[in-house]
């Protein structure tokens, strides 16, 4: 199918093209309908005055222009307007506290007479109450921008609430065989497709979305599925491989079954790479490929809670360990029948050996006599 999506085929032209014969063609008896049939007389007319009007380049930047500087005049006026109120306001304001100011000085300057009248009269004054501060009027446009500012940022939050949202949506789709998985992405619309599972089918039940808890069993099993395929191939086994694919399909997990049974399986391979190495390494024989066999079996025990099994490797490991012994123990016997042969072997020398062999002292020489 590749090979003919890629292939590319020539254009081909006619010598001759085609034409209709004369005989074949006719007249149609069916006319259009009038271009504004359906409309009132007076909506009819004012379509067409529209339909006639043409405009230019030039219209359409006058009319931009125009609109611009309608807007401008209007927000200067509006902020002179606002201008103008502000002032008047803190004018009134001024005039008000200097008259409650001027008030306050009158009631004191009265008060201060009639105690100079009334000498022999205690008199005692209140402080007089602090004036507030005058309050500054609100500015409309101080306002407007406020509440565009709150507005803006309700709008933010709609916005991230819907990303959010649907970004933890998921959709289904099936095409040419496989089961597609889509997942929205961090917006209001759209989505990304991030695994397809060949072979897999649809639920029964479809829904408009998922969650991820629908759709990450599917493909977690689909992993699993494809781990135990790599176990049925002839010869031995891709444990890498499967291994690496039991790891993918730990990664779509969501929940903690799942999971315990995809790591089940890894330890049951890991079980059957140690047990193999444990019986290469006893099959030699030796002390220390019986010690290493040992230590693979311990390994193959913390991997497994069957009792059976346990017992099993339990029962491995003492015969290793037997076996162990019963060499060391024909090495020392060994060492000491060595040892006693050696010693032998020096006593037989010791007397063979002539009693002046290697004095060192030659014979005197006979005298010749004549």
């Amino acid at each position: 199918m590749k090979d003919l999506l890629k292939k590319k085929f020539d254009i081909v032209t006619p010598k001759v093209l085609y034409t209709v014969p004369k005989k074949m063609i006719a007249k149609s008896a069916s006319t259009a309908p009038e271009f504004l049939s359906g409309f009132e007389a007076k909506d009819a007319k004012r379509v067409s005055g529209l339909l006639a009007n043409t405009y230019s380049e030039k219209d359409l930047i006058d009319a931009t222009k125009k609109a611009a500087a309608k807007k401008a005049a209007a927000e200067k006026a509006a902020a002179e307007k606002a201008a103008a109120e502000k002032a008047a306001a803190e004018k009134a304001a001024a005039e008000k506290a200097a008259a409650e100011k001027a008030a306050a000085a009158e009631k004191a300057e009265a008060i201060k007479k009639a105690a100079a009248q009334k000498s022999d009269v205690s008199v005692s004054y209140e402080p007089l109450p602090a004036q507030a501060a005058a309050k500054k009027p609100s500015d409309p446009v101080d306002n407007t921008m406020k509440i565009f500012a709150a507005g803006l940022a309700f709008l933010i939050l709609l916005v991230i609430g819907a990303s959010a949202s649907n970004s933890f949506k998921y959709y289904l789709a099936e095409n040419q065989g496989a089961l597609e998985i889509w997942k929205g992405k961090f917006s209001p619309i759209g989505k990304k497709l991030i695994i397809a599972l060949p072979g897999v089918a649809a639920p029964e039940e479809t829904q408009a979305t998922y969650r991820s808890g629908d759709v990450y069993p599917l493909v977690f099993q689909y992993y699993i599925d494809k781990a135990d395929a790599l176990l049925d191939i002839p010869g031995i086994p891709d444990f890498e491989g499967i291994k690496a694919t039991l790891k993918t399909a730990l990664e779509y997990g969501s929940t903690n079954a799942l999971r315990a049974s995809a790591y089940q399986r890894l330890d049951n391979i890991d079980r059957l790479i140690l047990t193999y190495k444990a019986d290469v390494a006893a099959s030699r024989g030796t002390i220390d490929d019986l010690k290493a066999a040992i230590g693979f079996l311990n390994e193959t025990d913390k991997l497994t809670t069957d009792k059976v099994q346990e017992e099993l490797i339990a029962r491995t490991i003492t015969t290793h360990e037997a076996a162990i012994t019963a060499l060391e123990e024909q090495a020392v016997a060994k060492q000491a029948a060595d040892e006693a042969k050696a010693e032998a072997v020096t006593a037989q020398q010791t007397e063979d050996t002539p009693e002046d062999e290697g004095s060192g002292e030659n014979p005197p020489p006979a005298d010749d006599q004549h």
